[in-house]
């Protein structure tokens, strides 16, 4: 069915007259009721299988006075004047068949465009619907038979088409043209059907117009029904049933109006002359979203009128399939406004018979598309349509009209064609099940079929979330006869596509009696949700009477075969229904036996159950099996949950594994805490992105109210340290703990202890914690769980994809009393296979969080400021996919950007734009040295105008430019938190603006008012905020901004509490890479669980006292080598844990852990913090390779796009770091002195990455050689070409070709020279490697380098020159340390930044832009901080990217 643009009206003001009554009284007429004087001015027609009457009137005024009577009768059940409904358009919306002189057919994709002609339909390859609902495949098994009859009530048929001519049902009772009804069924010579329509609009027969009314000619004047039909029973390559014969029935004016009057009458037609199927591709005239309340009752009644006409049918044993109808739209939303949608609707009331289909296309998607400037797509809906077919331009026969430009066969698209096309699967499927007993009248079990062997696609808008598949419901046909049922497999289901799976169950409860029926659960509000391990025997259920239970896990069958189940239960199975393989299973207490076709299949299980009380008990015998009572078991290893959900993206934070720590978030609760109270869900329910009063990090989970782990109150000290007094310590609270967690090396099960909480990985969630005597009272008392076995994803089991290589970790909780000894939590886990006795261990070994931080850990170098990217964003809406992860287009640290402004030096603050700028020099701020104990401090709020000055004044110079509007995003970490917990962000009224601190969203201000969240505007940060000594990211990010913009970040709701960058206590990560131990799970005997794949990339957490930590408390954790010590059940891996308010030490981070994107993406934003911590490889895997392109140089040297490597970022290695023999093995060193026992390539075991994915020791190649690549000159190129982006450098340089990569011995010291064509104009060199730190690494007694915990740090100054005519810019990590600001450098030509390092490698980008020369000078210092002595960073500290292709 298509849009038929009429109008919607319902109100007969067309001239016909029609009524439709139903008495309660059977048999009684309407002729019994008037006067004899009116017989001659109404006709009646009487519906024998529904009692329903249709009564026409010649005048209107006849039809006024009969309703009267009608109306005063008191048996008087339903009552309408006849409705017109939807009209066939005249043409297909997507092109169809042009006139006779442009006969050709509009070509698809993958289609050769062809010229039609009469002799058949295209070839096997052109009709895309057949492989994917499988039609050659059924057609193997059954082709369908001549005894299944499917009423095809539509615009009728083309009698003469050779394809479908002996394809239609012919009445045998009736001899052809004698103008007799020889078989007495009320219709002369309806031989292959009838219309009921007849030649004239109104079917009111007089002496006037005798050809008017009903007639036996079905023939179609419109193709519509002639498309339908062919769908079903074409004869060669259309059909998909071709030997099921076709009923023509038509019911459509000549205009094409399908009225409700002659579709009822084709209804009980259909009845009694023994059609099986009905298929219905029509509708209302449009969903009727603004009805008038005469609408709404006219619609009412007509739906009370199929449902009295449609009940005979369903209690036969026919099939009835209608269309969704075609407006684009949710007919969820008709409810709103008591709308109807028939006979769609009608498949909720006969849910067991009849099915509502929504039109796919071959994307598998629900077809939606813009055609002639006009969104028009399918109709659809949880709640209403039930399936999908194959509805976007399908190929069918069509009459010889003009209007198809005399053509026999046409495209023609929507859920009209879907319909047919179902109605043809149930066709085959009832030609399968009648085939013995002749019964074809199982209009049920084929619906159940349909339904049960249809391919599961995810987000698919329909009921069943599913789409036809013709193969699949012939073999469970087939199978039915024998009492063997078909599983189907979880079609989108990948298991290298989980994030994580858990052996067991979950739970989901919702209040009252939701029906046993398919739907859309998301549409439910949930009441409680729990994580159930253990067998499938379900018992101790935790709601009963008054609630509804759906529990669903993923069954797991390793190999083929037939599959006995049995449940055994006492529960009614009017309250129970279990679906397992798609088959839904009723009878209970006996085997049922079911069909796995695959090896290592996955199916759905899944338990509805009503009330639940009585156990439900499912065993299984596997193939091979006997049948005895013995082969029936509690399959252990069958039944899985799993989560495909990407852990939280974390692109606002960069993409290092800094710190060991989980952070807590509390709020206070006002109403006692009972077990829905800690639910995923929108506020009062606990998520992330909400309202909490307290931050807290912990460095470790394990309060247990012993004195190990501070007492009956550790819990609260360690929650409320930094409480302005005992006061503001809450009693009552809900909240949340995340952290980051790298996986195991082996099946692990976590351990959790508390009161009342609920452990997640990333959506999935593993553990119910809670005592079921005392959870919903006033003091549960705390109680321990294990979860089921957990198994992580990791892309040596991925097909193609990159699964996660750090996971969100998130337990809700409640806490009715935080002063009580009953306030513990703790979180370890076991081996899978441990006994039940074994001890809990730590879990922070695998903890790798990038949201706080300890700079003096040593996990990272560090320097001081504000970190910002920017990105082109005037891009049409559709194309701006937030966040960017390409390479930034401009890079630049505060303040030091500032502090390089001309405006600045040239004029002190006379031209900044903003007053709050005029203490940037006073406050110790330099534009060319930067002191971390400067004082230096500025507000973090600009106008990006006031740092790259060469950007146009006017806006209109970039107007309709792609820099008009730009994508910032700026972070860095800070010590605390905001000062009373609010925040605000400048020109956030109508921008579109983030803020995130921690694992939080806090801010968030929707320029699109349909995309606002609850809190737009409103911030959402902690009051109180308690970090422990660490610091945590803070980053904000603007959409779509104005390139003029002022931005900022505002400590307050007032515009005048700017938010001061502080060089002193704001602290941005520089990634380090040197050999660490390998991060091994701790075993509760004391030994580590070796590593049986690729080692780890991640160092030992288990630190050693940081020096510069001297003020700070003890936190010393036991090292994770086989010497280690047993940890103490209660402190896992610490000695002690005293906690003090901001100054505790925590364990050197996991560091090294891999949280960035997949490959391509990691490897194009390794230089900014986009879509880090999303979808990435795992520890085990090779690390991601940059993207190829076109110019691409070997895998030596740079990247020709920086898209692929940007700078900063060492190439990927393509070999896992710890699988590389002969890697580096860092030590001290002077600057100009790299000893021999640190040269990479030395043999050296276990080398690992230290805090960073995208680089590792691997990666680092030989001292001393340098790899530049020149750019040609592109004075077209955007870089070069948009206004104000010559005379500044510019970071992504996509789309310049490379003229020559140069070699040399030398390091970022020296000139290098390019190819001559170089010297042209302006153009960019960019080189790649790693820079030795100075600082020398820890080491034992015996002089070797210590590879665990908290290594030393030093402070040095990086000095930066810029040549004669050139500006360089430099990067480490994804920070920018010398700013690129102007071309060529004039204003500030020289700079010193104080950085902080540890031991090893740090990788390096330096752009530098020169102008007509093909000489690049390069300049960089290390200068000793005390003694002001410089040293050239010459070979001797320079290391090249290893050449991956080496061995």
């Amino acid at each position: 069915m298509v849009p038929s643009g009429r109008d919607k009206s319902t109100t007969t003001d067309d001239g016909v007259n029609r009524l439709l009554v139903d008495f309660t009284t059977v048999g009684k007429t309407v002729k019994s009721l008037v006067p004899p004087l009116l017989y001659d001015y109404i006709e009646e027609a009487f519906l024998g299988s529904s009692g329903i009457q249709v009564v026409t009137f010649e005048d209107p005024k006849v039809l006024a006075e009969v309703r009267k009577i009608i109306e005063s009768q008191p048996d008087l059940a339903n009552l309408l004047r006849d409705l017109k409904g939807s009209q066939p358009p005249p043409n297909d919306p997507l092109g169809g068949p042009k006139p006779p002189t442009l006969r050709l057919l509009r070509s698809l994709p993958g289609m050769t465009r062809r010229f039609l002609d009469d002799s058949g339909p295209m070839s096997d390859e052109d009709i895309w619907q057949r492989p994917i609902v499988h039609t050659a495949d059924a057609w193997n098994i059954t082709k369908g038979v001549s005894d299944v009859i499917v009423a095809v009530i539509d615009t009728g048929c083309d009698i003469g088409h050779p394809d479908l001519k002996d394809q239609l049902w012919t009445n045998p009772g009736e001899i052809p043209g004698n103008g007799v009804d020889d078989d007495g069924n009320g219709y002369i010579d309806d031989v292959h059907g009838f219309d009921f329509a007849g030649s004239c609009e109104s079917d009111w027969r007089s002496s006037k117009n005798s050809n008017c009314g009903p007639r036996s000619d079905p023939n179609d004047t419109h193709s519509h029904g002639t498309h339908c039909s062919g769908i079903i029973a074409a004869v060669r390559n259309i059909g998909i049933a071709p030997r099921v014969k076709v009923m023509c029935l038509k019911v459509a004016t000549p205009n094409g109006a399908f009225y409700t009057s002659h579709i009822l009458k084709a209804y009980d037609y259909a009845y009694n002359m023994g059609a099986h199927i009905a298929s219905c591709s029509f509708g209302p005239a449009e969903p009727n979203l603004q009805p008038t309340p005469q609408e709404v009752e006219e619609m009412w009644n007509e739906t009370k009128f199929y449902k009295t006409a449609l009940d005979p049918m369903v209690k036969k044993g026919m099939l009835v399939v209608a269309a969704a109808g075609n407006e684009n739209t949710p007919l969820e939303s008709l409810d709103a406004v008591n709308s109807t949608y028939n006979p769609c609707f009608m498949a909720r009331y006969f849910s067991n018979n009849m099915l509502c289909v929504m039109a796919t296309n071959p994307s598998d998607a629900r077809w939606f598309e813009i055609a002639a400037n006009k969104p028009i797509g399918s109709n659809y809906g949880t709640k209403y349509a039930d399936i999908g077919a194959p509805g976007r331009q399908i190929y069918s026969t069509v009459p010889k009209l003009v209007g198809n430009g005399y053509a026999s066969y046409a495209y023609k698209t929507g859920s009209s064609m879907a319909t047919p096309m179902t109605a043809g699967v149930g066709a085959l499927v009832l030609s399968i099940l009648g085939a013995g007993t002749g019964n074809y009248f199982q209009g049920e079990a084929a619906r159940k079929i349909i339904v049960e062997s249809a391919d599961k696609l995810d987000g698919l808008p329909v009921r069943t979330s599913s789409r036809i598949n013709a193969q699949r419901a012939v073999q469970q046909a087939r199978a039915a006869l024998s009492g063997l049922g078909i599983m189907k497999p979880l079609t989108t289901f990948s298991p290298a596509a989980q994030s994580a799976f858990m052996a067991g169950f979950n739970e989901t409860y919702y209040a009252g009696n939701i029906t046993l029926e398919d739907q859309d659960y998301s549409l439910l509000r949930v009441f409680d949700s729990s994580a159930r391990t253990g067998v499938s025997r379900f018992e101790g259920f935790k709601y009963g009477a008054g609630f509804s239970l759906v529990l669903r896990s993923a069954l797991n069958l390793s190999r083929n075969g037939v599959y006995a189940v049995k449940i055994s239960t006492t529960a009614s199975p009017y309250n129970l229904r279990i679906v397992i393989g798609q088959n839904k299973i009723m009878d209970f207490n006996k085997t049922v036996l079911l069909s796995a076709e695959a090896d290592n299949g996955w199916y759905e299980m899944e338990v509805r159950y009503i009330d639940p009380s009585a156990p439900v008990d499912i065993t299984i015998a596997e193939p091979g099996a006997g049948a005895s009572p013995d082969d029936f078991k509690h399959q252990t290893d069958f039944f899985f949950t799993a989560s495909p959900l990407a852990p939280r993206p974390l692109y606002y934070a960069p993409n290092i594994a800094l710190s060991s720590v989980f952070q807590v978030l509390t709020r206070p609760n006002a109403s006692r805490i009972a077990r829905p109270s800690i639910l995923d869900g929108p506020a009062p329910l606990l998520q992330l992105d909400q309202p909490f009063n307290f931050s807290s990090v912990l460095p470790d989970l394990a309060f247990l109210g012993d004195a190990d782990s501070g007492g009956p109150t550790g819990l609260r000290d360690a929650l409320y340290a930094t409480a302005p007094s005992p006061a503001a310590v809450p009693r009552s609270v809900v909240g949340m703990v995340h952290t980051r967690l790298r996986p195991p090396e082996m099946p692990m099960r976590f351990r959790l202890t508390c009161q009342l909480c609920s452990l997640y990985v990333n959506s999935l969630q593993v553990l119910d914690v809670f005592d079921p005597l005392t959870a919903d009272s006033d003091g549960p008392q705390p109680v321990t769980r294990d979860s089921g076995c957990m198994t992580w994803a990791s892309s040596s089991s991925s097909s193609g994809g990159a699964a996660p290589a750090t996971h969100d970790l998130i337990i809700r909780f409640g806490l009715p009393d935080t002063g009580s000894a009953d306030a513990v939590m703790a979180l370890t886990w076991v081996p899978c296979d441990a006994d039940a006795g074994a001890v809990g261990t730590t879990i922070t070994t695998h903890v790798a969080n990038p949201l706080f931080w300890r700079p003096d850990s040593g996990v990272a170098g560090y320097v001081p400021g504000l970190q910002c990217d920017v990105w082109p964003d005037n891009v049409a809406r559709e194309q701006r996919v937030y966040p960017y992860d390409t390479q930034p287009w401009l890079k630049f640290r505060m303040p030091a950007a500032l502090g390089q402004s001309a405006k600045v030096l040239a004029a002190g603050t006379a031209g900044l734009t903003q007053p709050w700028n005029n203490n940037f020099t006073g406050t110790g701020c330099s534009a060319k040295t930067e002191l971390l104990a400067s004082g230096c401090t500025t507000p973090a709020s600009f106008i990006l105008r006031d740092i790259y000055q060469s950007l146009p004044s006017t806006s209109s110079v970039v107007t309709g430019k792609l820099t008009q509007n730009i994508y910032m995003r700026c972070w860095t970490y800070v010590d605390r938190g905001f000062r009373t917990g609010a925040m605000q962000a400048r020109s956030s009224s109508g921008n579109t603006i983030y803020a995130f601190m921690g694992s939080q969203a806090i801010f968030r201000a929707e320029a699109t008012q349909s995309l606002r969240g609850p809190y737009n505007m409103a911030s959402v940060s902690a009051n109180v905020t308690s970090l422990a000594g660490h610091y945590q990211v803070l980053a904000m990010e603007w959409r779509n901004l104005g390139l003029s913009a002022l931005v900022g970040i505002l400590d307050g709701a007032n515009s005048s509490f700017n938010l001061n960058l502080d060089v002193r206590r704001t602290r941005l990560p520089i990634p380090v890479v040197r050999a660490r131990e390998p991060v091994k799970v701790l075993l509760a005997s004391g030994s580590t669980a070796a590593v049986t794949t690729t080692p780890s990339p991640s160092p030992s957490p288990s630190p050693s006292p940081s020096p510069a930590a001297s003020n700070t408390t003890s936190n010393t954790t036991t090292s994770n080598t086989t010497s280690s010590p047993s940890p103490s059940p209660a402190a896992s891996n610490t000695t002690s844990n005293t906690t003090t308010s901001n100054t505790t030490s925590t364990p050197s981070p996991a560091a090294g852990v891999n949280n960035s994107t997949s490959p391509g993406a990691a490897s194009n934003s390794t230089n900014s913090t986009a879509a880090s911590n999303t979808t990435s490889p795992s520890p085990s895997a090779a690390l991601p390779s940059p993207e190829p392109t076109a110019t691409k140089p070997s895998a030596a040297e740079p990247s020709a796009q920086p898209s692929a490597s940007q700078p900063g970022a060492a190439k990927p290695s393509s070999q896992p770091s710890a699988a590389k023999p002969g890697a580096a093995k860092p030590g001290a060193a002077k600057p100009g002195a790299q000893p021999a026992a640190t040269q990479p390539g030395a043999a050296q075991p276990s080398a690992q990455p230290s805090a960073h994915s995208s680089w590792s020791l691997s990666q680092v190649g030989p001292a001393g050689l340098i790899r530049a690549a020149f750019y040609a000159p592109s004075p077209d190129s955007l870089q070069e070409s948009l206004p104000g982006l010559s005379a500044m450098m510019v970071n992504n340089l996509t789309g310049i070709n490379i003229s020559r990569i140069v070699s040399a011995a030398a390091g970022l010291s020296g000139k290098l020279t390019g190819p001559a064509d170089v010297a042209a104009g302006p153009h960019y060199v960019r080189t790649e490697g790693f820079l030795l730190s100075p600082t020398p690494a820890a080491t034992d007694d015996d002089g070797s380098p210590i590879l665990t915990g908290d290594q030393p740090m030093q402070s040095l100054t990086l000095r930066v020159r810029d040549g004669d005519g050139q500006g360089v810019a430099v990067i480490m990590g994804d920070v920018t340390l010398r700013n690129g600001i102007e071309f060529p450098a004039k204003t500030v030509t020289e700079t010193l930044t104080e950085l902080v390092l540890p031991p090893g490698y740090v990788p390096v980008a330096v752009t530098l832009k020169a102008g007509a020369t093909a000489t690049a000078a390069l300049d960089v210092a290390i200068v000793d901080v005390n003694s002001g002595d410089a040293v050239d960073v010459d070979e001797s500290m320079w290391f090249a990217v290893k050449d991956t292709g080496s061995s």
